[in-house]
């Protein structure tokens, strides 16, 4: 199946586990409350299409989906809320981190949001690689 070639991508496969361990460790996991707290805690920070996108790639993980579309529009989610988090993000990100651990408030949600939107941003790259739309200067 051509759409789903990305998969076999080197990158992309680090990449996934990678965009995992991330909400991992903010405690959310795919059907939890904690994760859908963050979402709502969350959603105030977002513009609409990252809220839609983010929501709709958990709803379908938790409803057993495992698709690669699922996978991507996860990473566009991500990349959309957390390219470039706002303070008030930021601060949403520490306190289901590391809580107070942190000097400065949003430090480590800036750090976090960083990381999780470079995994993210290679799981989407690699996808839009294999898909309709091309694949750059390079076709």
């Amino acid at each position: 199946m051509p759409g789903t070639l990305w998969l076999m991508d080197p990158a992309a496969a680090a990449a996934l586990p990678v965009l995992d361990a991330h909400y991992a460790v903010l405690g959310c996991r795919t059907g939890s409350s904690r994760l859908d707290e963050f979402l709502d805690d969350i959603a105030p920070h977002q513009t609409n299409e990252a809220t839609e996108t983010l929501r709709s790639a958990f709803a379908a993980l938790a409803d057993g989906e495992r698709h690669p579309l699922t996978v991507r529009e996860l990473a566009q989610g991500t990349w959309l809320t957390f390219l470039e988090p706002a303070q008030g993000l930021a601060e949403v990100i520490d306190r289901y981190g590391v809580a107070k651990a942190v000097g400065r408030p949003g430090a480590y949600g800036r750090q976090w949001a960083r990381h999780a939107s470079d995994a993210a941003w290679t799981i989407w790259i690699a996808s839009g690689r294999y898909s309709s739309h091309g694949a750059g200067i390079a076709r």
